[in-house]
C-alpha cells in the first residue's frame, strides 16, 4: 500500500500502483520487504517516515542503476516517482542494454536480472495491481464481507467458533438477496493477507487493508469473550469501510450453551441491521 493510500487520500493514481510494484521488485532483489513492523499499523507508519534501507546496502552486487530505479519507485511523494510503469521498466532494463563484455562473470549475472525485472513489472501491472486502483474509489456499500470473529476468551479450543459464526452470518446474508456477500472462502485468505487472521478490525489501517482485499464497502466483524458463569459473549460491529465509521454495534449476545442457536439468532440480527442500513443512502467519506 502506497503512503497516499495508507493516509486515506482519495486522489490516488497509477503512481500508487508503481509504488506497490516497487515494493515487489525490492523484495525480489533483497530477499526482504522494504518496510516491516510488529503490526500492520507499525509497518504503515514506518512507510510514511522515510525511504527503506538502500538496496545495495543489503545486496551490494545489484547494479547501481537498478537499485536507483527501485528506490525512485519507492519515493514517498508520488511526484518523485516515475510517471509511468513503462518508464520504470525501461530504467530497470537499462543495464541489460549496455555492453556487458567488459563485466566480470558475476557482474554479468547480476546485470542480467534487469531485463527479467522489467518483464515482471509489466506482468504484475497487468495481473495483480489493477485492483489497487480501487483504493481511490468508493467501495460499494451493498457488498458485504463478514470476518471471522476474534477469539478473546483465552481458550484456544473456541477459535473455530469465530469462523463458524462468520460462515453462518455469511450464509444468511447471501440468502437475504438484499446485498452481495463476499464468500468465506475469499474473506479468510484476505484476512490472512491483511494480517488479520488472529484479530479484529481494531484500527483504520486494518479495516482499509481488508476492504481493499475484498472490495467490500460494508464490513461485519466481531469478537467473543468469556462472560459470567463461563458463558461466551459475542460482540459484533458493522462498519462503513469507506469512512471507517461504525454503523451499528450488536451485543453482547450471550451463548446459553448452544452455539448453533446463538449463531442463528446473531445472524438474524445482523441481517436485519444490514438490510436497514443498505436502504439508507450513505454520503461517501461520512
Amino acid at each position: 500500500m502506497s503512503p497516499e493510500q495508507a493516509s486515506g487520500e482519495m486522489a490516488v493514481d497509477g503512481r500508487s500502483d508503481l509504488y506497490s510494484l516497487g515494493c515487489v521488485v525490492y523484495e525480489m532483489l533483497t530477499g526482504e520487504p522494504p518496510f516491516t513492523g510488529p503490526t500492520t499499523h507499525a509497518t504503515i507508519a514506518r512507510r510514511l517516515q522515510g525511504p527503506p534501507v538502500p538496496v545495495r546496502q543489503l545486496r551490494p552486487k545489484v547494479p547501481a542503476a537498478v537499485a536507483a530505479a527501485v528506490e525512485k519507485a519507492l519515493a514517498i511523494e508520488p511526484s518523485q516517482r516515475y510517471a509511468t510503469v513503462k518508464d520504470f521498466a525501461q530504467a530497470l532494463a537499462a543495464p541489460a542494454r549496455r555492453d556487458r563484455l567488459s563485466l566480470s562473470r558475476s557482474a554479468r549475472r547480476i546485470a542480467g536480472i534487469a531485463g527479467p525485472l522489467a518483464l515482471v513489472a509489466v506482468v504484475l501491472l497487468a495481473t495483480q495491481l489493477p485492483r489497487r486502483r480501487m483504493a481511490g474509489a468508493v467501495l460499494n456499500p451493498k457488498r458485504v464481507a463478514v470476518t471471522a470473529l476474534s477469539n478473546e476468551t483465552g481458550d484456544s479450543t473456541l477459535s473455530p467458533l469465530g469462523l463458524m459464526v462468520a460462515s453462518w452470518i455469511t450464509d444468511r446474508l447471501s440468502r437475504s438477496g438484499q446485498v452481495a456477500v463476499v464468500t468465506s472462502a475469499t474473506v479468510v485468505p484476505a484476512q490472512r493477507d491483511a494480517h488479520l487472521a488472529g484479530g479484529g478490525l481494531d484500527d483504520p489501517d486494518r479495516l482499509r487493508a481488508l476492504a481493499l482485499e475484498t472490495q467490500a464497502g460494508t464490513l461485519v466483524s466481531g469478537s467473543c469473550y468469556r462472560g459470567g458463569n463461563g458463558m461466551v459473549e459475542f460482540h459484533m460491529e458493522i462498519t462503513d469501510a469507506n469512512s471507517g465509521r461504525l454503523l451499528r454495534a450488536i451485543g453482547p449476545v450471550v451463548s446459553g450453551g448452544e452455539p448453533a442457536r446463538t449463531a442463528d439468532g446473531l445472524s438474524r440480527s445482523i441481517v436485519a441491521a444490514i438490510n436497514t442500513l443498505v436502504a439508507q443512502p450513505r454520503t461517501p467519506g461520512t
